[in-house]
């Protein structure tokens, strides 16, 4: 929708960078804690709201810690920066795929709830472990995985558990997808 101004000239209300610029503004000034910035290919670039869990359902971008000793590899390793969760990485941020699927390795990846999900494509050198049961999984169980295709997610460190989800995460201003 568009105004004039005083001066006559057409207004079309705030730019992305004007929008951009207030959000980093806010995080700064004292509410960075509600807001997460996702830099890695996981998912969509940019900045997402941080809100309480609530419940959680298919298509849900959240954040939570990886398990402990995974942290530790993934700082050590730079795929991660450091941060508060045990093991000392950044909490990491996903979508839901499934909620207590039934979910099984095989050698070309992960069928969950009759979908198969092909193993990330990551260097042999980072020797990280794979996703290794075969069955339905438990009611507190979330598989997540990431946007892209070398996500380290649930198809190698399995479930997370709903308890120990930190935020549900709501786009802000994010890239587009190229699709």
């Amino acid at each position: 929708m568009s105004r004039t101004n005083s001066a006559g000239r057409a207004h079309r209300g705030p730019s992305v960078g004007r929008c951009l610029a207030a959000a980093v503004a806010f995080a700064l000034i004292g509410g960075i804690q509600f807001f997460r910035f996702v830099l890695t290919p996981s998912l969509p670039r940019g900045i997402y709201l941080a809100v309480a869990v609530g419940s959680v359902r298919r298509g849900d971008i959240v954040a939570f810690c990886p398990p402990e000793g995974l942290g530790r590899v993934l700082v050590a390793r730079r795929l991660v920066t450091p941060g508060l969760c045990p093991g000392g990485s950044v909490p990491l941020a996903k979508r839901i795929f499934a909620v207590a699927p039934w979910a099984c390795a095989r050698p070309e990846g992960v069928i969950v709830e009759g979908r198969l999900l092909p193993w990330p494509v990551l260097p042999l050198s980072l020797d990280l472990p794979r996703f290794q049961q075969c069955g339905r999984m438990t009611a507190d169980c979330a598989f997540v995985v990431g946007d892209s295709r070398d996500s380290i997610d649930s198809r190698i460190f399995g479930c997370v558990s709903i308890a120990s989800l930190r935020n549900r995460l709501l786009p802000v201003l994010v890239e587009r997808s190229a699709g």
